[in-house]
């Protein structure tokens, strides 16, 4: 419920912000922000622009792992972070957030596991390869490296 009021409130701020429903408003604009540098001290990554419509600057950023959408104000005193919806609750960046922020930090996991030290137990050639994540100290995952040596 507070997700969908939240959400709710974004949504009505946003709307004020231009009558335009064309997307890429624009962009760039506000790179240089001062709130963007507020954020950044604050720990946000930002990424780049997103084209979002209503003629938003927006900006997709991450906070550590998690995928943030930046929208800017005209003034660009004030910045809020959140979801932006159409009129039927669909979220608009959603799948653009995904490709600019998700995705590299995803590809960017799995090369750092490929590139990471294991212990190979089986076929180097195997149809299938499974990954077992143990630590040492655990109890149960002595158990489970008992069964397999």
């Amino acid at each position: 419920m507070k997700k969908l009021l939240l959400t709710a409130v974004l949504a009505s701020a946003l709307s004020a912000c231009s009558d335009s429903n064309e997307p890429g408003g624009s962009p760039a604009s506000n790179t240089d922000a001062p709130v963007l540098d507020t954020l950044k001290a604050q720990g946000l990554t930002i990424l780049g622009p997103l084209d979002v419509p209503g003629g938003l600057d927006a900006f997709a950023a991450s906070a550590g792992t998690q995928a943030l959408a930046v929208y800017v104000m005209p003034d660009s005193g004030y910045a809020l972070i959140g979801t932006l919806i159409d009129e039927s609750g669909n979220p608009v960046a959603d799948e653009e957030l995904r490709r600019i922020v998700s995705e590299p930090l995803e590809q960017d996991a799995w090369d750092s596991l490929e590139a990471a030290g294991w212990v190979g137990d089986g076929r180097p050639d195997a149809e299938r390869i499974i990954y077992v994540f143990t630590d040492a100290n655990c109890p149960f995952c002595n158990q489970l490296l008992s069964i397999y040596v």
